[in-house]
């Protein structure tokens, strides 16, 4: 049985599993360790906080940033933010490891931002830092449009870490073919978000255009 936020109810132990441990309700605490350790804070069983209206801030997660179309792009744009490492941005002159509320707050000047979680290792996390850092060029001097931009950062840098494979076969491989029937690029903002939806347990958080941002976002910060 599905339960919330993404848990699935286990009848013969009567607990949630939350994929990386199991949740008791009748404590109202997590009985095995969150995997991330102290990462997430002294408590390594603590429950997430507020888990209808909030960001988990302690679990681990990635955040994939998709911001919608504007008069001078219309394809939108794709980001991510890892925990404590900041935002990672390929595209724009937000600096990498950048404050994730900053990146919002100038995004909503123009657009606005869904903000899709999926669940992630630290050393998933470090694998699409380094992927990133070894591929895409801070200055950007090897952009492409079609072949190197903020959509393949995102996509080939999840692949590589081995981040949301199955999603990214879904949505790829049909791609790819309508690529080689009608030649239109796979690799998108569009592909980012579905990607990311296919992915992610939770609900998406919107950052609104000229709106407030939200909050419980500055553990994605270093």
């Amino acid at each position: 049985m599905e339960q919330m936020p993404g848990q699935q109810y286990d009848e013969e132990l009567g607990l949630h599993y939350n994929r990386h441990r199991y949740y008791n309700p009748g404590q109202g605490r997590y009985i095995t360790q969150d995997p991330i350790g102290l990462m997430g804070g002294w408590n390594l069983y603590n429950y997430p906080l507020n888990p209808v209206t909030n960001i988990d801030p302690f679990g681990l997660d990635t955040l994939i940033l998709s911001g919608g179309p504007t008069d001078g792009n219309p394809l939108g744009y794709s980001a991510m933010a890892f925990t404590k490492k900041g935002v990672y941005s390929y595209g724009t002159d937000t600096p990498r490891g950048g404050s994730v509320v900053s990146y919002l707050t100038d995004q909503a000047k123009r657009r606005s931002t869904i903000i899709r979680t999926i669940k992630t290792t630290p050393e998933q996390e470090q694998d699409m830092i380094d992927y990133i850092n070894a591929n895409y060029k801070v200055d950007r001097s090897d952009y492409g449009y079609v072949t190197h931009n903020c959509a393949t950062m995102v996509i080939n840098a999840m692949d590589h870490a081995g981040v949301a494979r199955d999603a990214i076969d879904a949505v790829l491989i049909p791609n790819r073919y309508d690529e080689f029937l009608q030649g239109t690029p796979a690799y998108l903002p569009s592909t980012v978000s579905m990607i990311a939806t296919l992915s992610s347990d939770m609900p998406p958080v919107i950052s609104p255009q000229n709106g407030a941002i939200p909050t419980n976002l500055t553990e994605f910060n270093q």
